[in-house]
């Protein structure tokens, strides 16, 4: 499966070391970032109502990323982010991010839902899969 849903993040000084350079923790709060949006734009869920008001979590329960280049403070960084695969209750996605087409990181993410209250792992939502599956192409 893959779907690919495309967003461009501008890199602020908060982002950067000293140098200039992209701190590399920092993507990961990029990432969540477009993971949130992901979910709000792409697929119409409402990524705050979906932890807060129904008490479903999405924590990452894995993430394998492969840095290829730097990214520098004032540049447009372009994420997309895609399904891989659906589970009964996780989704794997990858995530690139270019600028001006040059390949600055890769990482695949598996998020697994949980319900808050309890951790425990519980179905991807009806509504969360339709979207999601929606979102695929044919």
């Amino acid at each position: 499966m893959t779907a690919e849903f495309v967003k461009t993040q501008r890199i602020h000084f908060c982002h950067c070391d000293p140098a200039g350079i992209v701190f590399y923790p920092r993507y990961f709060e990029l990432i969540t970032a477009v993971q949130d949006d992901w979910f709000n734009e792409a697929l119409g869920i409402d990524y705050a109502a979906l932890h807060q008001a129904r008490g479903i979590g999405t924590p990452t329960v894995h993430l394998d990323c492969t840095f290829t280049h730097p990214s520098f403070l004032g540049e447009d960084i372009v994420f997309c982010w895609s399904v891989e695969e659906l589970g009964r209750s996780s989704v794997t996605c990858v995530v690139t991010a270019t600028h001006e087409g040059e390949l600055r990181l890769r990482a695949k993410i598996v998020l697994v839902f949980v319900e808050r209250e309890s951790g425990r792992a519980t179905p991807v939502p009806d509504d969360v899969r339709r979207a999601i599956l929606r979102s695929l192409p044919a």
